[in-house]
């Protein structure tokens, strides 16, 4: 943060990220900077993806890796017209930028999500740029394992705890052709998920005690104030909290109800009568 912040001192109009990989054309600059010099854009970012002829070029595994960061990121967003929302070529109006909480906005893979998501909470308007990526001679710093191991680290306590029971469910209703046992998998799984909610719920902010004495906030964060924060959704914590907590209690009482019925159906005097 520290460019945006010597810019703001500076008392410059519009600032210009260009990432470092040789990779973004610094001749387009003046591309970014013209939507804002005639007030159609407070943010412009850069679009790769304008041109599918032009997608051939990027490597498989880049195009995969882009395609899910973009979606989680127009997910937290809300700015879903946003084609390349992960692009780090981008230009913002020092005005828009001053507004900006510079201390709180993630620094590390996250950086482009966290600032569309500041973008959103201060209503600014967001215009893409078409360019090209070159990927020739140039080694980016963006490894998607990395990013996806350093998500899976920290979210994959939440994930099993939800995914586990959900997956048994499965395996006993297609499986082992037992709709009993899989109503009872997934009253397992909503009551995770109510589990789950207050915890999602304390992100913004920590007050829950943990296992280990401290809270979110005087033992370091926990891992839903970790990934919201990356995510640049922390501000909307309590209402996934409370999201996740009704969608809990609707499935347990969805799978109760399925459990119910199919016992009423396989009772023995049910089964004599049709006989």
């Amino acid at each position: 943060m520290s460019g945006y912040q010597a810019a703001i001192s500076d008392r410059v109009d519009v600032v210009v990220k260009i990432d470092g990989d040789g990779q973004m054309a610094p001749e387009l600059l003046p591309k970014f900077v013209a939507p804002i010099a005639v007030h159609d854009a407070d943010y412009t970012k850069g679009n790769r993806f304008y041109d599918l002829a032009n997608i051939n070029r990027m490597p498989a595994v880049r195009i995969l890796g882009n395609a899910v960061l973009s979606f989680l990121s127009k997910l937290s967003t809300g700015y879903w017209d946003i084609f390349d929302p992960t692009n780090g070529y981008t230009a913002i109006h020092a005005r828009v930028l001053k507004s900006l909480p510079l201390d709180r906005i993630s620094p590390g893979y996250f950086f482009e999500t966290d600032m569309l998501f500041r973008m959103n909470t201060v209503r600014a308007v967001v215009v893409d740029v078409p360019m090209d990526a070159v990927y020739e001679g140039g080694s980016s710093n963006l490894r998607i394992s990395r990013i996806l191991g350093e998500f899976m680290t920290i979210l994959g306590g939440s994930l099993f705890q939800v995914l586990l029971p959900f997956g048994i469910g499965v395996a006993f209703y297609v499986r082992q052709r037992d709709p009993f046992g899989a109503a009872m998998c997934l009253w397992w799984t909503g009551a995770s998920l109510v589990d789950l909610s207050p915890y999602i719920y304390d992100a913004l902010y920590p007050k829950l005690t943990l296992l280990g004495g401290h809270t979110g906030e005087s033992g370091g964060p926990h891992d839903w104030i970790y990934i919201l924060e990356k995510f640049g959704m922390i501000k909307r914590a309590q209402g996934f909290g409370i999201f996740t907590h009704h969608l809990g209690v609707l499935v347990m009482f969805g799978s109760v109800a399925w459990g119910a019925r199919w016992l009423w159906k396989m009772a023995p005097w049910r089964r004599e009568a049709r006989q």
